[in-house]
């Protein structure tokens, strides 16, 4: 987990002062990402647990693509327009159904997710 603290201050002392709030949310991904490839290793000594990496590989890239059409459409606007809602919404779609057909993610995966959602939704409807 220290490795991954030392990549974070790093890459924020670089990534700060060009990108500013943007260059410290990608350094602390990129700090979580070593400290948990850094975690898989060493905790393979005492767990062997087998990954499909194709499909890990499949999912990240899509959602890597995700976030960076999200940044073109936001900065693709000098102030709010409510086309921005829109695209991202397109966006979402379009990202899901390149999930589901790369097979990066099940469609009983989808499902689960859809429900817990609604029903997380309908919960605090529900309390309020």
């Amino acid at each position: 987990m220290i490795i991954g603290a030392i990549v974070n201050i790093g890459l924020n002392i670089i990534l700060i002062p060009i990108w500013g709030i943007v260059g410290a949310a990608a350094s602390t991904m990129f700090g979580n990402i070593v400290a948990l490839i850094y975690s898989r290793f060493a905790a393979n000594k005492y767990f062997m647990v087998h990954y499909d990496y194709q499909r890990i590989i499949r999912l990240v890239g899509i959602s890597i693509a995700t976030i960076g059409g999200s940044m073109i459409i936001d900065r693709s606007f000098p102030v709010w327009d409510p086309r921005i809602a829109l695209y991202k919404v397109v966006l979402i779609v379009v990202s899901v159904a390149f999930l589901s057909a790369s097979k990066a993610i099940r469609y009983d995966e989808i499902k689960r997710i859809v429900s817990s959602i609604v029903s997380g939704g309908l919960k605090k409807v529900a309390s309020a």
